[in-house]
C-alpha cells in the first residue's frame, strides 16, 4: 500500500518508544509506512469532557493486564472518541442505558492526532476500553487531502494504540469497506487482501495496521458499511428529504452493500469491546445486502410514496473524484467465531429506525 501522495517528514520523538508495552521495531515499521511521519504533539490537553454518569460513584481504572468479558459483568469504563459524530453519538446512548460510566470526546475535547492530547486523555480517564469512531469520511475531499486524511484516520489510531497499551485499555477501532477494492463477487472475507482504490480506504487501512501492529493482544478493529441514523446525514435521510422536493430520482443500481443502522452497530461494538478474546479484525453489518437502487425504492415504500419514482441508473452517470465500490458486501464470519450472532436483516432494521429517522428529519427541517 503507498502512503500519503506528499512528503511530511518529522523528528521521530524518543518518548513513543518508551511507552509501555509497546515494541520499537513496530513503531518504526509504522512510521516508514506511513511516509516516516513522527508523532505529532500538541500543546494542549483536553477540554472537559461529556461524561455520562448513572449512579454516583467515581472515574474508575482497570489494573493493568486485566481481562474482562461476559462471565464476569461488571460495570466499565468506556471513552468514545469521535463522540459528536453520527456513530459516536450512538454508542453513548447505548453505554449509558446499559450502566456503563462512559465519557464521550469529539474533535474539540480531543485532536486524536495529537500524541500528549491523547496521553493526557487516557491517563485522566484510564478506561477500560477505548472506541475510536474519530474520522475523516469526506471520500472525496481525501483526493486533495489525503494529508489531512492520514494525520485523523492513521495517525488518530496510532496514538490511541500507543496510549492503551500504556494503561493496559483495549481499543475498539472502526474502519471501512472503502479498504477493499470493491471489486469482488462473493461476500469479503476478514482475511481478504485489502486493495483500496481511493484515499480514504489508504488512510482507513493504514489505521487498521497501526492498531494491529502496536496494540495486538488488545484490540479489535471493526469495519463496517453504508451507516444511516439519526445523527448526520446519510443517504437514507437524504432519499427522505429529497421524496418531498423531486418528482423522480435517479439512483444507481450497480452498487451493492448492506445498510447498516448505527444503533446495532454500536450494540455490536458494546459487545466485541467486551470480550477480551474478541481481537483482530470484524466485520460488522446488518445481514443480506442490496444495491442503492432498492434500499432508495424500500425508503419510498416506508414514506408511503410510490417507489416507481426511483430511477435506475448507473454509477458512471454520477462522476466522482473518488472511486466508488461496486460490491461492498462483508463477511460476518469472525463475530461468528467467538459466539455473537448476526445482526438483524437490513430491512427489519430500517422499519424499526425509520420512525426516529424521520423525526430527526422533521426536528432538523423546524430548526432551519
Amino acid at each position: 500500500m503507498r502512503g500519503p501522495s506528499r512528503s511530511c517528514t518529522t523528528t521521530a520523538s524518543l518518548i513513543v518508544s518508551r511507552q509501555q508495552g509497546i515494541d520499537p521495531a513496530a513503531v518504526g515499521r509504522l512510521w516508514r509506512r506511513l511516509g516516516q511521519r513522527g508523532p505529532r504533539e500538541g500543546p494542549l490537553g483536553t477540554r472537559p469532557a461529556l461524561l455520562c454518569r448513572l449512579g454516583q460513584p467515581t472515574l474508575v481504572g482497570t489494573a493493568e493486564g486485566t481481562g474482562f468479558d461476559l462471565m464476569k459483568p461488571r460495570r466499565m469504563m468506556w471513552l468514545v472518541t469521535g463522540a459528536g459524530g453520527m456513530l459516536g453519538g450512538e454508542m453513548l446512548t447505548r453505554l449509558a442505558a446499559d450502566g456503563h460510566e462512559v465519557v464521550g470526546l469529539g474533535h474539540a475535547e480531543l485532536d486524536v492526532t495529537s500524541t500528549t492530547a491523547v496521553e493526557t486523555a487516557l491517563r485522566r480517564h484510564r478506561p477500560d476500553v477505548v472506541v475510536n469512531c474519530a474520522a475523516y469520511t469526506k471520500v472525496d475531499e481525501a483526493e486533495a487531502s489525503e494529508s489531512e486524511a492520514f494525520e485523523i484516520n492513521a495517525l488518530g489510531p496510532r496514538n490511541l494504540a500507543i496510549a492503551c497499551a500504556s494503561i493496559g485499555g483495549r481499543l475498539v477501532h472502526v474502519s471501512t469497506d472503502y479498504v477493499f477494492a470493491g471489486d469482488a463477487v462473493t461476500p469479503y472475507d476478514e482475511d481478504c487482501e485489502p486493495a483500496p482504490r481511493t484515499a480514504y480506504g489508504r488512510s482507513k487501512l493504514a489505521g487498521e495496521q497501526a492498531v494491529g501492529e502496536l496494540l495486538p493482544h488488545r484490540s479489535a478493529v471493526v469495519r463496517t458499511a453504508w451507516l444511516y441514523g439519526e445523527r448526520g446525514r446519510s443517504f437514507v435521510r437524504t432519499l427522505i428529504r429529497l421524496e418531498r422536493e423531486r418528482e423522480t430520482l435517479d439512483v444507481v443500481a450497480d452498487q451493492r452493500g448492506q445498510p447498516t443502522w448505527t444503533v446495532d452497530l454500536a450494540g455490536r461494538l458494546v459487545d466485541i469491546g467486551r470480550r477480551s478474546t474478541a481481537t483482530g479484525i470484524f466485520h460488522v453489518t446488518n445481514s443480506g445486502d442490496t444495491t442503492c437502487w432498492d434500499l432508495a425504492r424500500e425508503v419510498f415504500r416506508l414514506l408511503g410514496a410510490d417507489p416507481e419514482r426511483i430511477c435506475p441508473t448507473a454509477t458512471d452517470r454520477f462522476p466522482a473524484i473518488a472511486k466508488r465500490p461496486a460490491y461492498s458486501v462483508l463477511g460476518h464470519r469472525r463475530c461468528a467465531e467467538v459466539g455473537l450472532a448476526p445482526l438483524r436483516d437490513w430491512q427489519s432494521a430500517l422499519r424499526v429506525a425509520f420512525p426516529r429517522l424521520l423525526r430527526a428529519e422533521e426536528t432538523e427541517g423546524h430548526q432551519t
